[in-house]
């Protein structure tokens, strides 16, 4: 089975951030989730929305792969 990759994030977009979120503290530990907000095009070009997916990153980029 092939995935279809999407590259979200790259040094060229300048309107995406990575913003960071406090989700929990466990016995004195602060634990962050992070989070990206994507543009209504990429997610609609890309008929992945609803689907499971997993991320990686790769050279300076973040992907994002169906499962």
């Amino acid at each position: 089975i092939g995935y279809r990759r999407i590259y979200i994030v790259s040094l060229s977009f300048s309107f995406m951030k990575i913003l960071v979120a406090f989700d929990k503290e466990v016995k004195g530990k602060k634990y962050f989730r992070y989070r990206i907000n994507l543009p209504k095009k990429v997610v609609e070009d890309s008929n992945l929305k609803g689907r499971d997916l997993k991320a990686k990153s790769e050279k300076n980029k973040i992907i994002i792969e169906e499962i």
